[in-house]
């Protein structure tokens, strides 16, 4: 047990490192961005595609970051919806790209 709890500790310090140098090399948007992306998701930081499911229309929608609704959109893997790494992968799974 004490294993995992080490390693759990490990992979947050590298994240909060990583933030740092980002702060330092790009700036404090770039920072939070990715900071505010890997806080509310799972799986690995290159999966930042945000692959949703209409409440209205039940239709498969995919966001990109930088996207005007990307921040307010919320996935919850329990009515399927999910992350995706590439755009390639949102769409051989039957997603599309929203339009704004």
């Amino acid at each position: 047990m004490l294993d995992v709890l080490l390693v759990a500790a490990i992979i947050v310090l590298f994240f909060i490192a990583s933030s740092l140098v980002v702060t330092i090399l790009a700036g404090d948007t770039v920072q939070a961005t990715i900071t505010q992306i890997v806080a509310k998701r799972p799986g690995p930081p290159e999966c930042v595609i945000k692959g949703n499911i209409s409440i209205e229309t039940g239709e498969k929608i995919y966001h990109l970051p930088g996207m005007k609704d990307y921040d307010r959109t919320r996935i919850n893997e329990r009515y399927g919806e999910r992350w995706f790494c590439t755009e390639e992968e949102a769409i051989k799974a039957g997603w599309r790209k929203a339009g704004r």
